[in-house]
């Protein structure tokens, strides 16, 4: 899959985030998700609906929000790189489908110590984070980071994965990824 950026004056259309995310859509069911079109989002709900991700196109980034039940959406992830969200709902369907499975989680890092090498956090006062990849430069997104588990530092280890293969490591018996590693219990 080719890569979208945001940037000022970019127009990405519902239909192109939605053709962008395609191969997500066409594995999700996996796990039992479906995508479908909401008042201008792609969701990625389970099959009773009950836990929802949105991705959407705020006109400069591109963002992930989840909502359980009733709950409203509370933002995960905004960047400038589709395939960041496409990664991080990727491990987040990735691991639903392994606990359906029976499989072991993949044990992400998750504390402030362990940031993957090669990435920092800029936190800010607002309970958010930017995690850069200090390799490039290059924020690869922006976190919420009020409390642990630390979204940012787990990301940062599956940060440089293509998604399609993030995808296929939740599939194996052995999910590798990152330096991270879990057996399945089949």
């Amino acid at each position: 899959m080719a890569s979208e950026h945001a940037s000022d004056g970019d127009t990405v259309e519902r239909a192109s985030l939605d053709a962008a995310l395609e191969d997500l859509g066409a594995w999700a069911p996996r796990a039992g998700y479906e995508r479908s079109v909401v008042e201008g989002a792609i969701v990625f709900a389970d099959g009773g609906g009950e836990l929802r991700y949105y991705v959407r196109f705020d006109g400069q980034e591109f963002t992930l929000s989840h909502a359980q039940r009733a709950e409203g959406e509370s933002l995960l992830l905004a960047a400038s790189d589709l395939e960041d969200v496409e990664r991080m709902l990727s491990e987040r369907i990735g691991a639903d489908l392994r606990a359906q499975r029976g499989e072991a989680p993949v044990p992400l890092p998750f504390a402030l110590a362990e940031l993957a090498p090669g990435y920092r956090l800029d936190t800010t006062e607002t309970g958010w984070a930017d995690l850069i990849d200090e390799r490039v430069d290059r924020r690869v997104g922006r976190f919420r980071h009020t409390d642990v588990p630390f979204a940012a530092v787990s990301f940062s280890w599956y940060a440089g994965e293509d998604p399609s293969t993030l995808r296929a490591a939740f599939e194996g018996a052995v999910a590798e990824f990152g330096g991270a590693e879990a057996e399945g219990t089949r």
